[in-house]
């Protein structure tokens, strides 16, 4: 017997690999494809516009007037605690109880329409 072994030569054999190769180059293409698009994805960017003068004229003011009604809001709520009568003895236990600074305390009290009990509860819980 002789130990040579023939190939076997599929007559199809050029034809298989012609076609895995197509698949493969399709396969490629589309991850190609895939890539490409998510890097599309990731680099678009807008152009900037250009702001019209126009338009930070209207920015700036809008930005003042809130600035403005806030101030006042701000001042017509210290004008109304200023209003209330407090205790300079409530005041003084506040301060030395609670070991703050005396307009903290003061604040607080006015806060709290002057009423000790709620003013310690308050900072007690702040």
């Amino acid at each position: 017997m002789s130990d040579k072994v023939t190939p076997v030569v599929n007559e199809n054999g050029s034809d298989d690999e012609k076609e895995e190769e197509q698949e493969t180059n399709t396969n490629q293409k589309k991850e190609d494809a895939k890539v490409e698009k998510e890097l599309d994805r990731v680099t678009d960017r807008v152009d900037d516009e250009e702001i019209g003068a126009e338009n930070i004229g209207n920015a700036l003011s809008a930005i003042n007037d809130k600035r403005h009604r806030d101030e006042s809001k701000r001042k017509a709520e210290q004008a109304a605690l200023a209003n209330v009568k407090i205790r300079k003895e409530d005041v003084d236990f506040i301060v030395q109880e609670l070991e703050l600074p005396r307009s903290k305390a003061e604040k607080t009290l006015r806060q709290h329409h002057g009423d000790v009990l709620a003013t310690l509860k308050a900072l007690v819980n702040a």
